[in-house]
């Protein structure tokens, strides 16, 4: 997963394991950056589903970011997560 170290816009990502399960953690400055990300893993995409099923998608942030992506991203279904509180170091 190099090409995410190298994406502008990449905060952070990683993997961890349970079992059968693998969980991807990543983060996004905003919701472009995130948009750019999928354009950058679309060639990789189909050859993921393939090998794997994904069970859920969870997307956090402020609800101005979010509008942003719930059409883009409606084909997933993710479920949305409105933040309210907290702080970012930046």
């Amino acid at each position: 997963m190099q090409w995410s170290a190298r994406e502008a816009g990449c905060l952070y990502y990683g993997f961890s394991f349970d079992g059968d399960f693998a969980h991807c953690r990543e983060g996004f400055q905003d919701a472009d950056a995130l948009l750019a990300h999928l354009d950058n893993l679309r060639p990789i995409l189909h050859e993921m589903g393939e090998v794997s099923t994904l069970v859920k998608i969870e997307i956090h942030g402020a609800e101005q970011e979010l509008a942003k992506l719930r059409g883009s991203l409606a084909p997933l279904n993710p479920q949305y997560f409105v933040l309210e509180f907290g702080f970012r170091r930046s």
